[in-house]
Order: structure tokens, then sequence, then C-alpha cells
């Protein structure tokens, strides 16, 4: 413990930037800190399917505390992991980017293993260690948020949540309006029919009630063509004293071009139905159109993050 502790005193001022919210100014840095960061770290090993790595290089100790992912493992039929933070004591370039390419060579070559992280744009010398240690980059994420979220107005538009008469619809959306810059489009190891059959699961879940809301667009006698899918972020909500909502997924048909915009202004509103101060949405830097109709309706740019990965097929 004596040693997670001072591991993490040397990390405070970047694994902030590991929030979801460190860009709100409301909810202070040290809550977020607390309650977000430290206490998940220093409880880490007290949970299943949760692994500590250490790995030793010199006279300095590195942690790399990694989630299995049951649910993606099961899915994809390759055992996934998820690294949730890198702990250590130093500013080394050379002795970081070695025990990042120790804890590959050890965690996952020669495994068939699939492992991933996600890197905020300010933890610049873990990132340099990362790509070093040849993790590939594929994706590059920009959080957007829109800040008083109950003084929000604009025009209104035709909308209603969808059920389980939408499914078959909108999973096809799902799959055919494919991102080929998202996580699992961009990462070569999946193939496009796996990519896309992943987005119909999630969306299909979504609506199975892993969302909070889904909104799509009311046309009488029209097969819903677009949607989006809301959380309202309930546990981070209670534990950080604030009411959130985040957009977990977009997608929509070319038929109902246009839609994108009138869904996420009406995702707001939904989200000022349930008392939420502010809403979050993730895209990628790639993502022109998704961005543009973010600053028109009022969002504001919160944070830009890597995702990295590697695999090994033995």
């Amino acid at each position: 413990m004596e040693e997670v502790e001072k591991l993490l005193a040397e990390r405070a001022d970047k694994l902030l930037f590991y929030s979801p919210y460190s860009f709100i100014r409301e909810i202070g840095p040290e809550i977020q800190y607390e309650k977000l960061i430290k206490n998940k770290i220093i409880d880490f090993s007290d949970k299943p399917d949760h692994i500590i790595q250490e790995v030793v290089v010199g006279n300095y100790t590195q942690q790399f505390l990694v989630n299995y992912l049951s649910w993606d493992a099961g899915y994809f039929q390759i055992p996934t992991y998820r690294i949730f933070a890198v702990l250590y004591r130093h500013k080394h370039f050379p002795i970081l980017s070695q025990a990042v390419t120790c804890f590959r060579n050890t965690f996952i070559a020669g495994k068939r293993k699939y492992c991933f992280i996600e890197i905020p744009s300010e933890d610049s010398l873990l990132l340099q260690a990362f790509t070093h240690a040849g993790f590939k980059l594929i994706e590059t994420r920009l959080t957007y948020y829109l800040p008083d979220v109950q003084s929000y107005e604009n025009e209104r538009f035709p909308v209603h949540k969808a059920n389980e008469n939408d499914v078959s619809a909108l999973k096809k959306v799902a799959a055919e309006a494919r991102n080929p810059y998202d996580r699992i489009h961009a990462d070569s190891i999946f193939t496009q029919e796996i990519a896309d059959q992943y987005l119909a699961t999630y969306i299909e879940q979504a609506i199975n009630g892993f969302a909070d809301a889904v909104l799509v667009p009311s046309e009488e006698q029209i097969p819903a063509h677009a949607f989006v899918a809301l959380s309202y972020l309930a546990n981070d909500s209670k534990e950080l004293n604030c009411q959130l909502s985040r957009i977990l997924l977009t997608a929509v048909d070319p038929s109902s071009r246009g839609w994108h915009y009138k869904l996420i202004s009406e995702a707001v509103y939904q989200s000022k139905s349930v008392g939420a101060k502010y809403l979050l949405m993730t895209t990628q830097t790639t993502n022109r159109a998704v961005i543009r109709n973010c600053e028109k309706l009022g969002f504001r740019l919160g944070s830009s993050t890597h995702i990295l990965s590697a695999y090994n097929q033995d």
C-alpha cells in the first residue's frame, strides 16, 4: 500500500487527466482525483478480473494496472485487456520505454491476447513510451461537452424513444453507417464485418437497457434510419454530486441527412429533462461533420485522448 501511495503521488498531476470530466471546473480536481482515480487504484487488486503487473528496470518500479474485459473477450473470441493506469516515480524515457517493452513481452507476446490503453494527450511521456515499445496508435478522440444544459434553447425536432420494434432497422443503420476511424473499425485485427456487427450488437443492447434512452426520428410509416443513444451516468453523477449525461453512440443513414444535428439537439433536451448540468460526447479528430455540429450547438472541446493497442496471435 505504501508503494502504491508513493507511485500515485508522483503521477497525480497526469492521472487527473484520466478522469473523463477533468475539464469540468464545477467538479473540483481534488474530488475527481480522489473518487475516480486514487480510490480505484488503491482498491484495484480487490476486484475480480483485475491484474497488477510489476516491472522493475534498474532501481525503478513500474506498475501496470490491467482490466480483463470478459464481455469483449466473449464477443470477439480474443482474450481482451484494457490498461487502466501505469504508475511510476520518475521521468526517464529510456527506463519507461524499456518497462513498457518488458510488459508487452511478458504479458502479451507468446500469448493470444489483445490489449489496449487510452492515454490523454497531457501524458506525453507515457504516450512516447508506448509507441516506442510497439503499441500502435488506432484512434485519437476528442470529447466535447455542453455546459449549462438547463438553459439550452433551440428549435425542437420530432423524436421518440426507440423500442424493440426499432431494433432490426437500427441494427442495420449501425452496421452500415460505419465510421472507419472508430476504435474497432480502425484496428486491423478486426475485420470490417466483425466491426459492423459489433456496433449492431451495441445498439441492440442499448435499446434493451444498456442505455438510458435511445432517440429516433418520428416520421410516420418510415423505419428509423438514425439514432442517438444516451447514458445518464448514474454512478458518476452520484459520486461527484453533479448530474451528468453522455451520448454513447450516434448513427445516421444517408437517407436521413441532417438528422445528426437534430438528434444531438434533442439529446440535449432529453438530458435537460432529467436534470443534467453537462452533456458529453466523444468523437474522432477525423469526424469533421460531427465536430461542426457540436460547435453549432454550443459544445466546447474538453479533452483529447489516444488509443493504442497491441495484439499477439500465437
